[in-house]
């Protein structure tokens, strides 16, 4: 059998995440002196035992000195899910600087300090520190404050800039090399020192681990998932860059499953979490699930009205050309006229046009118009209300959405499909001989004692080629009173080929050579703060082209390989004379492309000289795609970056006085309009140390680099 993952399961697992996510009492076991356990606390309600805060206390003050001069101590107790929870602080006595720790069931969970020398300005400064030394460093700590921690992290990122003092790392935790999901560490570091800012964890300390070895082989459970799944293909219509339409053939499956590594049956992790995390188990209740219906809304908006200009103006060529396009198309009157004679619309003059809109589209060789049209009747003795979408060369109708009578009467199961594939033929001609009813179209009523089905909404799906398209749908809503309340359908033009693909085993042989089950932990804490931990298998989401079986996306492109990495990609700067600056500037998330190459002899554009900027100038990476947005930018010189800097410094008022600057180069006059920013730009570092700087010539993309280093060095403070 296999797991479906309901709605219902799939809020089971959102509430699993935010659980997980409050303070949380996890990964270590400390001495037999000082550890405070979930059993010990759940023992005693009270939060404020002397005992349980000495314990707590030692646990911190034995893993980090707490420096003599943090003389004033605060402290909060608190109790969440049976755990008892510390939160102390250490200050100075002129409060510049302070240390946090939170001790949550016997476990540091979170960590800060900031003495006065650590810096919060966004100074600018290179790394001293290697990559490898920062996260030896960030280990180290992790280790320091919970020591049972040690073989189980696992290193995921590291974000730092110029102009941040931090360094931020990212762990994930795993146990005899397995991933742990939902556990992780984040430690942040003083980026001139190395030394610890912050530390925080979410992990689970308390839960028994099934051992790794236990688990099933990657090829038992593969054949275990051979036999579960069902895969299907679909047509998947795509448009590149430049409006080209795009079809492929993807397969994929709607099944998701989780299994027991061990068995291969499946996970009872969900079915369990709604067991414990139910407040009727804590009573010896008995345990009730119930799944919310789900309904269908209809939201087909009302279009707005379109007027007419009277004044006496000027029109430019291009509008004169909409409006003899619109000489072209039907009036909104003209369609309603048209919609009088409709089979189910129903609408007659006494209904009032409340609004028109017309609408342009641009496909590949054609342009549609679409009127999108609001009438209501509003008498004495009646209410009704119907909005249109027509095409306006045709006055075809597209879709529609009509409000109708209450009726209490049951509908009739075969006289509704029967009206509903009428309705489809009549708006849709020889297209819907494509389209194949759904199931759910035919099931029996759903009339209880208290509720009737008096409509239901018919669907249908287009196979070509005996392949679904995805997308090219047909949604018609029916009532008792045998009215049509709601149309729409979606039918692409395309070319879909044979529509030959590779058998499904094939399907599943390149599946597995290119993507592997994956084995790991997961997990909950319950309403008493017990984790519990499974050792699962799972196939996570995946497209495979049903023509090449080769991993493509949603759409069926094929994914290529878009690791990416700290390191320069550059593979044309090694005759650069800039090329460690690059790099070091590359490391610290300041460069043009992530491209391979960087053209160093190429221009530099303004868009993207200010890009680097930004990125030099914020806490966070930015970059542009030089072969996309930069070429629209034009080429500057060494004045147009000086005028960039200073700018974005916010001092173009100060540049701009007159007779107050002296040229720092030969080759500047003094009166020259720029010789402000020029001089501004100097002084910050930004313009090299030399007796002319040849204002008018144009900036490489290397020299562009080198520059940006040179201001770094020149601003920083070591």
């Amino acid at each position: 059998m296999k797991r479906k993952l309901s709605a219902a399961i799939a809020a089971l697992l959102v509430a699993s995440l935010a659980i997980s996510a409050a303070p949380a009492a996890y990964a270590e076991t400390a001495s037999a002196s000082t550890s405070v356990t979930a059993e010990s606390a759940s023992e005693d309600s009270s939060t404020n035992n002397s005992d349980d805060m000495k314990a707590a206390l030692t646990i911190v003050k034995s893993r980090y000195d707490i420096p003599e001069e943090y003389t004033v101590f605060d402290y909060s107790a608190s109790k969440y899910r049976g755990r008892k929870k510390f939160v102390f602080t250490w200050r100075t006595e002129d409060n510049k600087s302070y240390i946090n720790a939170t001790v949550y069931g016997g476990v540091i969970t979170s960590f800060n300090s900031s003495p006065e020398e650590f810096s919060s300005s966004s100074s600018m400064s290179f790394c001293p520190f290697s990559d490898s030394e920062y996260k030896t460093k960030a280990m180290n700590y992790v280790y320091q404050l919970n020591p049972g921690l040690k073989g189980m992290l696992s290193f995921i990122s590291m974000r730092y800039s110029i102009s941040s003092s931090d360094v931020r790392l990212y762990f994930s935790l795993v146990y005899k090399g397995v991933e742990i999901d939902d556990n992780s560490i984040y430690v942040v570091l003083d980026k001139e020192t190395g030394e610890l800012k912050s530390y925080s964890g979410d992990y689970w300390d308390d839960g028994a681990y099934t051992e790794p070895g236990t688990a099933l082989s990657r090829e038992e459970i593969q054949a275990i998932y051979r036999e579960d799944v069902t895969l299907k293909p679909y047509y998947r219509i795509s448009y590149d860059s430049e409006g080209n339409q795009l079809v492929n053939i993807v397969y994929t499956t709607s099944d998701s499953v989780l299994y027991d590594a061990a068995t291969g049956e499946d996970s009872t992790i969900w079915d369990d979490y709604n067991k414990y995390m139910n407040t009727s188990r804590y009573t010896n209740g008995e345990v009730v699930v119930e799944e919310a219906d789900s309904e269908e809304s209809y939201d087909m908006g009302a279009g707005v009205e379109v007027t007419t200009a009277t004044a006496d103006v000027s029109f430019t060529e291009s509008e004169l050309k909409s409006m003899d396009e619109v000489d072209g198309l039907l009036s909104a009157d003209e369609v309603t006229k048209l919609l009088y004679k409709d089979k189910y619309l129903g609408i007659t003059s006494k209904y009032k046009l409340d609004s028109s809109y017309l609408t342009k589209s641009e496909g590949d060789d054609s342009t549609t118009y679409t009127w999108s049209l609001s009438y209501n009747l509003n008498t004495e003795d009646d209410y009704s209300y119907v909005s249109v979408n027509c095409d306006a060369i045709s006055g075809k109708v597209i879709s529609f959405y009509k409000s109708s009578a209450s009726s209490k009467k049951e509908i009739d199961v075969d006289d509704a499909n029967e009206l509903a594939a009428a309705a489809a033929e009549y708006y849709m001609g020889d297209k819907f001989d494509e389209y194949v009813a759904k199931t759910s179209n035919t099931s029996p009523v759903s009339s209880t004692k208290d509720y009737t089905e008096t409509s239901r909404t018919l669907y249908y799906v287009r196979y070509v080629n005996n392949i679904e398209v995805t997308g090219d749908t047909v949604n018609i809503r029916v009532n008792s009173a045998g009215e049509v309340t709601s149309f729409s359908y979606n039918y692409t033009d395309a070319d879909f080929g044979d529509g030959k693909v590779i058998s499904t085993s094939t399907a599943f042989d390149k599946l597995f050579e290119q993507k592997e089950m994956r084995l790991y932990y997961d997990g909950f804490r319950d309403l008493e703060s017990k984790s519990h931990i499974y050792l699962l298998y799972t196939m996570d989401n995946w497209y495979i082209n049903a023509k090449t079986g080769k991993l493509c996306n949603y759409n069926g492109i094929e994914i290529t390989d878009s690791t990416t990495s700290d390191d320069c990609p550059y593979t044309d700067i090694e005759d650069s004379a800039y090329k460690d600056e690059i790099e070091i500037l590359y490391r610290h998330g300041v460069f043009l492309t992530t491209e391979d190459t960087l053209s160093p002899k190429k221009a530099v554009t303004e868009k993207e000289f200010t890009a680097m900027l930004n990125s030099l100038m914020s806490s966070s990476y930015y970059y542009i795609n030089s072969a996309t947005d930069a070429n629209t930018s034009v080429s500057i010189t060494r004045t147009d970056m000086a005028k960039v800097l200073v700018n974005r410094l916010n001092l173009t008022a100060a540049a701009e006085l007159d007779g107050i600057y002296k040229s720092p180069y030969s080759d500047v006059a003094e009166d020259d309009e720029n010789v402000g920013y020029i001089a501004i730009a100097k002084a910050y570092g930004l313009l090299p140390n030399t007796d002319s700087i040849s204002p008018d010539s144009l900036v490489s993309r290397e020299y562009a680099l080198h520059c940006i280093y040179n201001y770094v060095m020149a601003n920083s403070e070591n």
